[in-house]
């Protein structure tokens, strides 16, 4: 039997939380974001997401050195999975607001709601009640007991007198070792829209085409999606999974070298669009 734990420890000044059940362990920074910082299979000890150069290093009292949110965002990205809100890339004006690069949510700090573990189950709950719009979006992450996934609720909450028009979305990125040569994405997504603008090099599909997943083309002749290439070929492709064919909209990719695998399942009428 694997019983949860939820361990507090301190990183480059940064508090983390970490859910664990001696199968998968997930590690929360309150106060960036509440961004996912590791995503581990603890038997193998490989953490599925990316990790940024500079690291958590950039948040032990650097200032940042722009005035332009991207640049600023990127400064203190150290990796791993944010949540954008209530936008997402940008910058923009809405309401005669500024909003920043990836949305308040991504970069301020929020509050500890709850933070515990029973030997059935660990849960954290945090809230940020934003400065910029008046929206309030909470988080609940739960690991039960032998269970090789968790589970994220998350609600988002207008305490303004008038409607309010957000993005919401999950920016996780993954990273080697899962990352490699032969490591495949599958989903249920029927269609692939090739992003219109965003087509630096690298780029492997017509810009603005859509195509039936996996298949796609351009410039570099027809590709394989679902197949990703090893590191001496360049690929850089900005695009939109659609047409999920059920409710349940979902995506996973795994290594067959490693024998591991992560990825994600949400509402599609949430999130229709990946």
């Amino acid at each position: 039997m694997n019983h949860c734990e939820a361990k507090r420890s301190t990183r480059n000044g940064l508090e983390i939380l970490t859910l664990s059940n001696g199968l998968v362990s997930m590690s929360v920074i309150p106060d960036k974001g509440a961004d996912i910082y590791e995503w581990i299979h603890v038997p193998s000890g490989i953490d599925v997401l990316w990790k940024s150069p500079w690291g958590l290093a950039r948040h032990r009292g650097n200032p940042s050195t722009s005035t332009n949110t991207a640049a600023a965002w990127i400064e203190a990205y150290e990796g791993g999975w944010q949540v954008l809100f209530p936008s997402g890339g940008g910058p923009a004006e809405y309401k005669g607001v500024e909003l920043n690069f990836h949305g308040e949510a991504s970069v301020s700090a929020w509050d500890v709601e709850e933070f515990e573990s029973t030997p059935g189950f660990a849960i954290m709950k945090l809230s940020n009640r934003l400065a910029r719009s008046p929206f309030r979006i909470e988080r609940e992450i739960v690991l039960e007991q032998n269970a090789r996934h968790v589970l994220l609720n998350e609600t988002i909450t207008n305490d303004g007198r008038e409607d309010m028009d957000y993005m919401w979305g999950h920016h996780p990125a993954y990273g080697m070792p899962l990352i490699g040569a032969g490591a495949r994405i599958a989903t249920n997504a029927r269609s692939i829209a090739a992003d219109d603008v965003i087509a630096g090099p690298g780029n492997s599909l017509d810009p603005g085409k859509t195509f039936a997943w996996p298949d796609g083309s351009g410039n570099q002749g027809k590709v394989d999606l679902s197949v990703l290439p090893d590191q001496t070929i360049e690929r850089a492709t900005m695009c939109y999974l659609h047409d999920f064919d059920n409710a349940t909209a979902w995506y996973g990719i795994s290594n067959p070298k490693l024998g591991i695998g992560a990825g994600l399942a949400w509402d599609r009428n949430d999130f229709p669009c990946a």
